[in-house]
């Protein structure tokens, strides 16, 4: 439909009518003649446009999917990865929430994600030292206390 010397810059828009449907129409024929094969007719152009801006949409729709699938897969894995201190810790769970935590499984899964996140036993330890003992007014003499540092030691030292 260009030749060389013709360019869409220096072609005039013509405006046969001033129904916006018509001008729609000539403007999907203009921009879709552009980017598509030149032995195309205007109206198989149009007709064609209209099929790739829907493909265009569905496969960014698709993408879209696919990105959330692949977040919300993240998502669950990092939650297992942070939730392994509490899976390690499930067999007394019931017994540490109730006697450590006065029965608040909010306080004891907000304290195993600050534990989690200190990766190494010494600054486990300084965190229960100084932040969890203190803040649940733990006594750290009792039993239970006793077998809750013996399983976060365990756990992160092997």
């Amino acid at each position: 439909m260009f030749d060389d010397e013709d360019s869409l810059f220096n072609r005039p828009i013509k405006k046969a009518q001033s129904d916006e449907s018509e001008e729609e129409s000539e403007n999907d024929t203009l921009a879709s003649s552009v980017f598509e094969d030149s032995s195309a007719t205007p109206s198989t152009s149009s007709t064609t446009s209209a099929y790739d801006e829907q493909d265009s949409y569905l496969s960014w729709q698709e993408e879209s999917e696919e990105d959330s699938l692949d977040a919300s897969t993240w998502e669950e894995k990092n939650d297992k990865q942070e939730n392994r201190l509490a899976q390690t810790l499930k067999k007394n769970r019931k017994k540490y929430i109730k006697k450590l935590f006065k029965g608040s499984e909010e306080d004891y899964l907000d304290v195993l994600e600050k534990l989690e996140s200190k990766f190494i036993w010494p600054k486990v330890v300084s965190c229960l030292q100084k932040e969890v003992i203190p803040d649940y007014e733990i006594d750290m003499t009792t039993e239970i206390m006793v077998q809750f540092t013996d399983e976060l030691e365990k756990y992160f030292n092997d």
